[in-house]
């Protein structure tokens, strides 16, 4: 069986380790820091502060299929009822909102005026520029108040981005086909069922002890194929790869990287010079995450909800809340409500002097759209200085690049958050399909 090495231990290094290690694989993986990459999960005072993502929804039923095998089956909280409800602030007031057309129609959130324009849109001539931001995408379509505050703070929320930047073909690739082959995205849901809609009966879910106990598992699981190492050099061979580390040198058959872009930027510059020079230039902003403790008898409206997000033309640094106690009740002890505040991203860069400042503000903005006059009884963060990968206009160049390269050394794999998708289930499905390419290459 073939000899590969996988570099970087985040979701998607552990996951693809551990599916090369099941196809039989001889596994050796590479991981400076804590595996797990951006989940990170903290205990203190019966709280459970997921400091990273705060849910994982399975679409295809893979992730819990994983979860199964690794025998986390009875370590699984089910989203309680809460998850259907969320909520978008204008005028410093919540909107709330479900995840359907009919909710959408009946909310405050939007003017009458935005409202009917929705139904202009199956009139709407189709666009002729290919490369469009998502932001000029959605307002030729819906109109500009329903990007303002709706596309704009979900997108954000989801991405960190700015929809002004953000490439339509790469976060929106299925409305865009929608639009190109049935000139409307809403008679494309009507008559031929192309977009799927958040459907209720797709799995969301955490852990009892938060979402790292998933990187956790798998690391404990590859505990004999994990070397805790920085990788320092690649080397590319006609028929192997030589991986150099701060102590040691290693060949293998072949090479799956799941090192952020600007990691293995630095590691292939010699070698792929404009590859190299695309994956430096893949922005990761920052995102500072805070979780906020508050007794239930300091919350006035004890509404029980996802969460809010909030608009950037409502001028507030708070990017959104998590409710986490609502969706999780159990990760708070009785009695007490906790929050996730999320703030930076591409609208506001946060330096790492500013961390406090920020903090002490989104708090400021989340007790007054909460209407809370108390201190939070708890209060942590984490600063992610290199957050979410922003896949902006012109992002088909890099996977252009990576292709070629890929071509040219077929030794040589890339992978990762920035080509897979930024979420958990994304990273994991990917993972899979490129374990079982590379085992089934192998053995021909």
């Amino acid at each position: 069986m073939p000899s590969i090495g996988v570099l970087g231990g985040g979701i998607s290094g552990l996951a693809a380790a551990w599916f090369l290690k099941q196809g039989g694989a001889e596994v050796t993986l590479f991981e400076k820091e804590t595996p797990g990459g951006a989940i990170r999960t903290e205990l203190k005072q019966g709280l459970v502060l997921d400091l990273g993502p705060n849910s994982l929804r399975d679409k295809s039923g893979e992730l819990l299929q994983l979860i199964n095998e690794l025998g986390l089956k009875d370590e699984l909280l089910m989203i309680s009822k809460a998850f259907k409800t969320r909520s978008i602030v204008r005028n410093s007031k919540l909107k709330f909102i479900k995840p359907s057309l009919t909710s959408l129609l009946k909310t405050d959130l939007l003017s009458l005026k935005a409202k009917l324009r929705f139904f202009a849109e199956p009139f709407q001539p189709i666009g002729k520029n290919q490369e469009e931001s998502v932001g000029s995408f959605l307002r030729r379509r819906l109109g500009k108040e329903a990007v303002n505050y709706l596309a704009d703070p979900i997108l954000s929320g989801i991405y960190a981005g700015d929809i002004e930047k953000l490439s339509k073909t790469e976060i929106l690739p299925e409305f865009a086909r929608c639009e190109s082959e049935y000139r409307s995205l809403f008679l494309s849901i009507l008559f031929k069922n192309k977009i799927k809609s958040d459907s209720q009966e797709q799995a969301v879910f955490n852990f009892r002890n938060g979402l790292q106990t998933l990187p956790n598992r798998l690391a404990e699981k590859l505990s004999e194929e994990l070397i805790h190492t920085k990788v320092t050099c690649l080397e590319f061979m006609d028929d192997h790869v030589k991986v150099t580390t701060e102590n040691d040198i290693f060949i293998f058959d072949q090479v799956l990287s799941c090192l952020p872009a600007y990691v293995l930027s630095s590691l292939i510059c010699e070698y792929a010079p404009d590859l190299s020079n695309h994956l430096e230039k893949i922005h990761y902003p920052a995102v500072l995450s805070t979780s906020v403790t508050y007794s239930n008898k300091d919350i006035p409206n004890n509404t029980d909800a996802f969460g809010f997000l909030v608009p950037r033309i409502e001028g507030f640094d708070l990017l959104g809340a998590i409710w986490k106690s609502s969706i999780f009740p159990s990760h708070a002890p009785e009695g007490q409500k906790q929050y996730t505040l999320l703030a930076g991203g591409a609208h506001k860069i946060i330096q790492k002097n500013e961390i406090t400042e920020t903090q002490n503000k989104i708090i400021q903005e989340f007790s007054r759209i909460m209407n809370i006059n108390a201190e939070p009884i708890h209060s942590d963060h984490i600063y992610w200085e290199k957050a979410i990968p922003q896949q902006n206009l012109g992002y088909w160049k890099m996977r252009s690049a990576v292709n070629d390269f890929m071509k040219m050394h077929k030794n040589f794999t890339i992978g990762g958050n920035y080509l897979w998708g930024v979420s958990i289930p994304d990273c994991i499905k990917q993972a899979k399909l490129t374990a079982q390419q590379l085992t089934w290459s192998n053995m021909k």
